[in-house]
């Protein structure tokens, strides 16, 4: 195998990568429009989802207004109920549909 050293460049950067986590925060406003964000920008912004610590002795995120569950749980139900509209939502603003169901959760 034959790899010039610039080509394993990005190779040694992505395999030095750790994981990433981010927590989901967001509210929406007078017009309906959802503000989706990693932070809270203002007040209004609420912790939607919780992303888990990655290990012992890592700093905890603030408290939040909103308790979040120590697990997700989606009813299968609801998602039938709301996947229609989800799928219109997704294709008007042309966003993937997996992509909006899972920020949903």
């Amino acid at each position: 195998m034959n790899l010039r050293p610039r080509r394993l460049i990005p190779l040694l950067l992505l395999a030095a990568c750790g994981d990433c986590i981010a927590d989901i925060y967001g509210f929406v406003d007078e017009n309906g429009v959802a503000h989706i964000s990693n932070a809270p920008l203002d007040p209004r912004y609420f912790l939607f989802k919780k992303e888990p610590l990655p290990g012992p002795g890592a700093e905890a995120p603030p408290e939040s207004k909103h308790p979040v569950p120590d697990t997700t749980y989606v009813n299968p139900t609801y998602r039938m109920r709301y996947s229609p509209l989800v799928a219109a939502v997704a294709r008007r603003y042309k966003l993937d549909v997996a992509l909006l169901h899972a920020m949903i959760i």
